[in-house]
């Protein structure tokens, strides 16, 4: 056939790579949803039944390889929903993400594939090739060992501490079964050397020995880490998939805004707008959350009173105007409800986790405040202790 038309026969692969070449060149710089016609865009067709796509809305990742949010760079994106199934992190959706069209589209497209793909890459090397690194890592280590004269300690001393090399790697990648593995192979590896150490007696054949223990310690401590790791994504992939089932039979939604004196605070209704008004079985509630100042802080009981009055009306007016734009922004009055909690004591987020918990809200939106390190250390971060202590989805919004 292709002689007839005067072509070569071009191998299957080489037949491919011209398809691949011809669809990306019919889907310059598209974005993923664009590219797949999801319709889990913000305003598609199916957000109202899937929810809106962490990469359209991922905004970390904007304008890299020239897209919108994360939309050229989707495989980076936990919980896409690609293929019908909701993947964890690019470690764990690897083998789908780098047969699909629109991944090898953006590579051609960007000529190359951008830094962070290339580390999310490495990061989640197969476990045959990570065994191969730690192997000949191993091995390269224990020849330089053994073929420098024993008095050139300085180098014994820089190959000593290269042996934790592949300990971190095999206990980062394997766990504390890995990495305690590899620090006894490790350790028989550099005991001869101390053995044969023409001064066993010194103080350098005394730190061989504790390098020796350091060794095994590093081992179970990284691999103690890499356990937990493993764990915490495991845990998280389950619970996603429970709380999926669980949206799936109630059908509805019920997230909680929470509005303190963030600069941020009005900046949450428009997300929330932008995002949810037109799903389908969405209830919001409008959480203001007063702190009242403490009487010692003043001079007198007046001074307080009128702080407290200040504080409270601040809130309950930012309060007002966010109910404002959720109904105007097309929520029915109906399902916008609003809830203001005073207090003195304790810290805003463990607050909003008691209305959580009261209300069994499915979603937390809140709003982030820039503090640096200093200040986060002495007053605390709201949205990183929800972060870590929240049952639910989470939402910050700067």
């Amino acid at each position: 056939m292709w002689l007839a038309r005067g072509e070569l026969p071009l191998p299957s692969v080489g037949r491919c790579l011209l398809r691949q070449k011809e669809i990306c060149m019919k889907t310059e710089r598209m974005n993923c949803w664009e590219y797949k016609k999801c319709g889990r865009e913000p305003g598609g067709s199916r957000t109202a039944e899937m929810g809106v796509c962490p990469a359209a809305l991922d905004d970390s990742f904007h304008n890299v390889n020239h897209g919108k949010n994360a939309g050229r760079i989707c495989w980076a994106v936990a919980g896409t929903f690609c293929g019908g199934e909701v993947p964890g992190s690019f470690a764990e959706k690897e083998k789908s993400c780098v047969k699909c069209d629109f991944f090898k589209c953006v590579q051609q497209e960007e000529e190359a594939v951008n830094h962070l793909a290339k580390f999310l890459h490495l990061v989640a090397l197969t476990g045959k090739v990570r065994i191969a690194l730690v192997v000949i890592s191993l091995l390269l280590i224990a020849t330089l060992h053994y073929t420098i004269e024993l008095n050139h300690r300085e180098f014994h001393i820089l190959h000593r501490q290269l042996h934790l090399v592949p300990i971190i790697l095999a206990a980062y990648w394997f766990g504390r079964k890995g990495g305690l593995m590899v620090s006894i192979v490790s350790s028989i590896l550099f005991l001869p050397g101390v053995l044969t150490d023409y001064d066993n007696t010194s103080i350098y054949c005394f730190n061989n020995i504790l390098e020796i223990i350091i060794f095994n310690i590093v081992a179970y401590m990284m691999g103690l880490y890499g356990d937990i790791r493993k764990s915490q994504f495991i845990t998280a992939s389950n619970e996603q998939d429970n709380e999926q089932e669980n949206e799936t039979s109630k059908g509805e939604r019920n997230l909680l805004l929470c509005i303190d004196d963030s600069p941020n605070a009005i900046k949450l209704a428009k997300y929330v707008v932008d995002t949810f008004a037109k799903q389908n079985g969405m209830t919001v509630t409008l959480l203001g959350l007063i702190r009242e100042p403490s009487e010692d802080q003043f001079s007198n009981h007046e001074q307080c009173l009128y702080a407290r009055a200040e504080q409270e009306g601040h809130i309950i007016g930012l309060v007002r105007h966010a109910h404002e734009m959720l109904i105007a922004g097309g929520f029915p009055d109906e399902v916008v409800n609003t809830n203001i909690v005073k207090f003195q004591q304790g810290s805003v987020a463990a607050k909003i986790l008691q209305e959580r918990e009261k209300g069994r809200y499915d979603t937390i939106v809140i709003g982030g405040r820039q503090m640096s390190k200093s200040e986060e250390f002495m007053f605390g971060n709201s949205a990183i202790k929800l972060i870590r202590e929240a049952p639910c989805s989470l939402v910050t919004v700067f």
